[in-house]
């Protein structure tokens, strides 16, 4: 473990200040809590959230899922742009910091649900049921990539559009050998979140074979 590293802190105490940091991107505003996850390079996600959009297709457009949503960034952000968004995270803090920041950013057509997607998506039919058919499907995993239950379900619900978001090409390659079974790539687009390093943000748009 690493001492610098908060996912291994239990216990936090705030030595002056607030005990959140209020970000701004795009013209809506997010309140960062400690535990939760946030792009540090705000510009660069700026860039890469107005790309999301422009892949986005009008028709399909009415309902989105947004997998593993954090604090809600995607989500609100395509708030403006969907009939409907909503988002999927297993984290507390993150999901009650995207409930704060729908709020304060006067978003109606959005929420969040506290889940552990794997679960979720083991039942298509009864997620279908609570939530109604999602058009399009956002992808942004941590690391790890996506759980093969997970990408299982995406595959049986069958949007017409996934975008899939991603720190880590190894594992972005190793579910896109999985998801290109029943979609093609449409688009790939590279964002470099942090210079002289090897580090990068990935974006793939797949849609339906045709």
């Amino acid at each position: 473990s690493s001492p610098g590293n908060c996912s291994y802190t239990k216990r936090y105490d705030i030595i002056s200040g607030n005990e959140f940091i209020l970000e701004e991107i795009e013209g809506l505003k997010f309140y960062i809590f400690p535990y939760v996850f946030f792009q540090v390079n705000s510009k660069m996600f700026g860039k890469l959230l107005f790309k999301l959009k422009e892949n986005l297709e009008p028709e399909f457009s009415n309902n989105v899922y947004d997998l593993y949503s954090g604090v809600g960034t995607i989500s609100l952000y395509l708030s403006n742009y969907c009939r409907n968004v909503i988002g999927f995270e297993i984290m507390d803090e993150a999901v009650n910091s995207a409930e704060l920041n729908r709020k304060i950013n006067g978003v109606d057509n959005c929420k969040f649900v506290k889940c552990d997607v794997k679960k979720v998506f083991s039942d298509v039919s009864d997620m279908r049921s609570k939530y109604g058919k999602p058009e399009t499907i956002i992808l942004d995993p941590p690391r790890a990539g996506v759980h093969r239950k997970v990408l299982k379900g995406v595959l049986e619900i069958y949007p017409d559009i996934i975008i899939y978001v991603s720190c880590n090409l190894e594992s972005l390659c190793d579910d896109l050998r999985m998801l290109t079974k029943n979609y093609r790539i449409s688009k790939i687009q590279v964002f470099d979140f942090f210079p002289q390093t090897y580090h990068i943000e990935t974006m793939v748009k797949l849609c339906k074979y045709k």
